[in-house]
């Protein structure tokens, strides 16, 4: 709140937004986790997925593939990866997965 105190009293106040506002987003999972060669996405029914990202711990680019209901991951070695959905609405989510 802004204003200026007159004689004790404040006047002219404003309220001033905090530029924080609820971002909606989208939520997906994947299965199983710990995977061994094949991953699926589970709650990404209504969205418009453009391409899946797959990165390793490092940040380092590990797959690019569209959009497929189920994805082939038995090129990638053992460990801990993450794994970005876009979709062009809704914006990106990446959530951590392990292969086995």
């Amino acid at each position: 709140i802004i204003g200026s105190i007159i004689n004790g009293k404040i006047q002219g106040t404003t309220t001033i937004p905090t530029g924080i506002a609820s971002i909606q987003g989208f939520d997906f999972r994947v299965f199983p986790n710990p995977a061994n060669n094949t991953l699926y996405f589970k709650d990404i029914a209504q969205l418009s997925i453009q391409e899946i990202v797959i990165y390793d711990l490092l940040g380092r680019t590990m797959m690019v593939s569209p959009y497929t209901a189920q994805l082939d991951i038995s090129s990638l070695k053992s460990g801990v990866y993450f794994i970005r959905l876009s979709d062009e609405q809704m914006g990106s989510k990446t959530i951590r997965f392990v292969k086995e």
